[in-house]
């Protein structure tokens, strides 16, 4: 049911944007349009397939596997934070330095190290070559 409704969201929110830009080339809402309709299918195969799931065993989801499942997730929140906060490149080298020394039990200086030569190159490659912009965040915008 939760997918159902995700996938409406996203219908609704990509119907919003356009499809098609001129010289036919696909618009900024015709691939989240096309995940959203065949998550709506998805969920709807689930729900109407075999409904003698077994039921969920709540105390498992705190076990040793899932518990670094709740810090990625919990991680990627923060990221999101971060990038409406202080900016995409700042928040993209945070995100990876914790994630190396949280789930990958990397030395510092390696996480450090990677983190930066990684963020360089996503920078490079969006910004540079292609001309994606990177978000600013709030409190840069709110120091110029």
């Amino acid at each position: 049911m939760f997918l159902a409704l995700l996938s409406v969201l996203g219908i609704i929110g990509s119907s919003q944007l356009s499809i098609a830009w001129a010289n036919n080339n696909i618009g900024p809402g015709a691939v989240p349009m096309g995940y959203s309709i065949i998550l709506l299918a998805l969920s709807a195969m689930l729900f109407f397939s075999n409904t003698d799931q077994p039921k969920i065993r709540w105390r498992k989801l705190l076990e040793h596997p899932t518990v670094d499942g709740w810090i990625f997730f919990l991680l990627n929140i923060a990221m999101f934070v971060m990038i409406y906060l202080i900016g995409t490149a700042p928040a993209m080298v945070i995100f990876c330095i914790a994630s190396l020394l949280c789930l990958k039990r990397q030395s510092a200086l390696r996480a450090v190290v990677f983190s930066v030569l990684w963020v360089g190159a996503l920078y490079f490659v969006f910004v540079t070559l292609l001309g994606v912009p990177f978000e600013t965040g709030l409190l840069l915008k709110l120091m110029r």
